[in-house]
C-alpha cells in the first residue's frame, strides 16, 4: 500500500514539474517563428486627386505596443489516481513585439503613407521643404491580440507499462487596434477622430501532427487578426479624411 501511495505521489510530482516546464515550452513554440504583419492593399486607387497637400507631421505608437508576448495560466486541474492521472490546463496568450517580424512603428507609418497615396483624394507631401495645406498627426493607441490555448491529457500506468495521450486546441482569439488622428491647418486643429476595431480568429483543433505546428499557427492567426484590424482602421481613417477635405475645400 505504501508503495502505491509513494508511486502515485511521485507521479503527481512528475506531472507538476511537467506542467511548469510546459508553460515555458508553449511560450517558446508560440514565439519561435514570428509572423508577418504585412497585408495586401485592396482599396481602390484614387485617380482624381484634389489640389490639396497634406504633410504627415507625426506618427506615434503607444509605448505598451512594444511589450513582449505574455502567456498566463488561467485554469489548472490535475486529477491523481492509483492507475492514471489526468490534467487540464488553460492558458491565455497575448501577442507582443516578439510575436511578429516587423518594427511596429515603421510598419504603422509606412502603411499610413501607402494608404493615403493609394486611396486619398489629397496629396501627401513627404519632403520637409514641401509646402502643405494641412498637417496630419496620427497615433497608434493600442494594438494586440489574445486568445485561449487549452491542453488536456491522460497518463495511464500499470507497473512498468504506461501510456500518455494529450490534446489541445486554441482560440477563438481577438485581434484589435485603435488609432487616433488630428488634422491641423496652419497650426490650428480643424478636425480629429479615432477608429477602433476588433477581429476574431477561428478555433484551431488538434488535427495537427505536432503541437508545435498548432501553436505556431495560433500565433500567426492572432497576428493576422491584429494586422487586419489595423489595415481597416487606416483605410477608414483615409476615407474619413477624404470626406472632410471634400466638404471643406
Amino acid at each position: 500500500m505504501k508503495t502505491k501511495i509513494l508511486f502515485a505521489g511521485c507521479t503527481l510530482f512528475f506531472l507538476t514539474c511537467l506542467s511548469c516546464t510546459s508553460s515555458k515550452s508553449i511560450y517558446k513554440h508560440l514565439t519561435k517563428e514570428p509572423a508577418t504583419l504585412s497585408y495586401l492593399n485592396e482599396s481602390a486607387k484614387e485617380l482624381d486627386k484634389l489640389p490639396i497637400k497634406v504633410k504627415l507631421d507625426s506618427s506615434s505608437v503607444w509605448y505598451e505596443v512594444y511589450s513582449l508576448a505574455k502567456l498566463d495560466k488561467t485554469e489548472s486541474k490535475v486529477v491523481p489516481a492509483i492507475f492514471f492521472n489526468s490534467w487540464n490546463y488553460t492558458f491565455n496568450y497575448q501577442i507582443g513585439s516578439n510575436s511578429y517580424r516587423e518594427n511596429i512603428e515603421l510598419f504603422f507609418k509606412e502603411n499610413v503613407e501607402r494608404e493615403i497615396q493609394r486611396s486619398g483624394v489629397f496629396n501627401l507631401t513627404l519632403e520637409e521643404s514641401d509646402i502643405s495645406d494641412y498637417e496630419l498627426s496620427v497615433s497608434l493607441d493600442s494594438f494586440g491580440a489574445s486568445g485561449p490555448l487549452k491542453v488536456d491529457g491522460i497518463f495511464l500506468y500499470l507497473f512498468l507499462v504506461y501510456s500518455i495521450s494529450e490534446n489541445q486546441h486554441a482560440g477563438p482569439g481577438n485581434g484589435s487596434s485603435k488609432i487616433s488622428y488630428k488634422l491641423y491647418k496652419k497650426g490650428t486643429l480643424v478636425y480629429e477622430n479615432h477608429k477602433d476595431l476588433t477581429m476574431q480568429t477561428d478555433i484551431l483543433q488538434s488535427m495537427y501532427q505536432t503541437s508545435k505546428a498548432l501553436r505556431k499557427d495560433f500565433n500567426t492567426s492572432l497576428v493576422e487578426a491584429a494586422s487586419e484590424s489595423l489595415k481597416l482602421n487606416i483605410k477608414h481613417m483615409v476615407k474619413d479624411l477624404n470626406v472632410f477635405l471634400k466638404e471643406n475645400r
